[in-house]
Parts: C-alpha cells; sequence; structure tokens
C-alpha cells in the first residue's frame, strides 16, 4: 500500500509520523478547536442535563418542558437528525417547537458530507460552550449513544479519516451487488 500523509496501514504502522515522536499530534488535528480525545471531564463546571433514550419515548415532550422550567436550549443527540435531507422517519422536533425552544445540531450536514462521532462531539462542545455563555442550561437529548459518548467521554486519539486509505480494498473485496451473483453460481 502506498503511504502518504499520515494515514493508519494495515498493518498497523502509521505512515508519515516521526518514529523519534509517536505522540505528536497529527497535523490536521492541531488546526481542531476541541482533540478527539478530550471529554466533558474537562468542562466538569458546566451543567448538563441528558435525556437518552429510544425512539418514540417522550423524549423531546420532556426536553421542551425542562427547557422552558430551567431555561435551557436543546442539543439534539442524534445521528439521523444531523442531516438536512433527512426528514421522513428522524422523529426531529416540528419547526413550532424549535422556534420555542432554541435546538442545537439539527440539520447541520448533508447526506455528502463525511460526519463522524468525532465531529458532533467537536460542534455540539461548541453548542454547549455558547449556550452557557448565555447562562443557560444545554440538555442534551438523544438516542445515539456513540455520540453521547463521544461527547461525554471522549474518543481515543487517531488522525482524520484518509480517503486514500478508505479507497483501498483487499484483494478478497467483493461488492455487494455482485456477491450475490457469486452466490449463486
Amino acid at each position: 500500500m502506498p503511504e502518504s500523509g499520515n494515514c493508519f496501514r494495515l498493518d498497523g504502522g502509521v505512515s508519515g509520523r516521526d518514529p523519534a515522536r509517536p505522540n505528536e499530534l497529527h497535523p490536521h488535528q492541531q488546526d481542531f478547536p476541541l482533540s478527539m480525545n478530550e471529554s466533558m471531564q474537562d468542562y466538569a463546571q458546566t451543567p448538563l442535563l441528558v435525556l437518552l433514550g429510544p425512539t418514540a419515548s417522550g423524549k423531546t415532550a420532556l426536553s421542551l418542558r425542562l427547557a422552558e422550567h430551567f431555561g435551557g436550549e436543546i442539543v439534539s443527540c442524534d445521528s439521523v437528525a444531523v442531516y438536512r435531507e433527512m426528514e421522513i422517519g428522524t422523529a426531529k422536533p416540528t419547526f413550532a417547537e424549535r422556534r420555542k425552544i432554541p435546538h442545537h445540531m439539527i440539520d447541520v450536514a448533508s447526506l455528502s458530507d463525511a460526519f463522524t462521532a468525532g465531529e458532533y462531539a467537536r460542534q455540539a462542545r461548541v453548542a454547549i460552550a455558547e449556550i452557557t455563555a448565555k447562562g443557560r442550561l444545554p440538555i442534551i437529548t438523544g438516542g445515539t449513544g456513540l455520540y453521547l459518548r463521544a461527547l461525554i467521554d471522549g474518543l481515543f486519539p487517531a488522525p482524520p479519516r484518509c480517503e486514500e486509505l478508505r479507497m483501498t480494498r483487499p484483494s478478497w473485496y467483493v461488492p455487494l451487488r455482485f456477491a450475490s451473483q457469486i452466490a449463486s453460481r
């Protein structure tokens, strides 16, 4: 596999890194306002209210009531609600509900965007900081446990995705559309 700008290799090595400085941040990570492994523990004085549960369990209605009562704003923790093009089957709050109480992390990405749990955590922390700066309570509401874990506990330190590596496929790889044809033979 060709080595290029700081991609993980299939053999476990990392190309493009100086072996004398293995703990040095990936160059792209230095541009991020928050590191991928930063957690909310770094914000221990920030009060948060978290409502996490399955779809149609009443989280939205409860979060709206809590936001009214405590003077809060809602930070969606839903891996589908982040996409603008996803309206059907997402259980996003209605536009009337969003006008009534400010909502964050809804319709922030396009389906064509690469949007990861790490990106969610970075953007959600910015939203939480903005909410608390206004003296309001951030209310994290949703059902995507990985997004909540990324936000609260952080993720393992890793370089950003490498498109070159993602396009590399093992010799045994068969696209799904051809797999059924091969299996029927």
